[in-house]
């Protein structure tokens, strides 16, 4: 449960900040100073490696620091995570339409 809510997370916010990152450099704009938009793609980068570097804890903590379960059952729930948060992602506005 643990390995599969983080890596769901995860990818999610990883996809969203992907998409951000596509559209400010389709979007990049004249006005802005060039190093504002270095420094907007640099922040990117390094949420994108904290936030991967915090689902692959979470998932190493439940096998080796608590030893809860096996590296196989980390594994597929990672995996489901996974596609849950970018299915969430992929199909997110279908779900606000079918909320609002």
């Amino acid at each position: 449960g643990h390995s599969q809510i983080a890596w769901t997370i995860s990818i999610y916010f990883i996809c969203k900040l992907i998409d951000k990152f596509i559209n400010n450099i389709n979007t990049q704009n004249t006005e802005k100073p060039v190093y504002m938009f270095i420094l907007d793609n640099i922040w990117t980068f390094i949420s994108i490696i904290v936030i991967l570097s915090a689902s692959i804890y979470i998932s190493y903590s439940r096998v080796y620091i608590e030893g809860c379960h096996t590296l196989e059952q980390v594994i597929v729930g990672g995996v489901i995570g996974a596609t849950l948060g970018f299915l969430a992602f992929y199909f997110e506005d279908n779900i606000r339409k079918l909320i609002y």
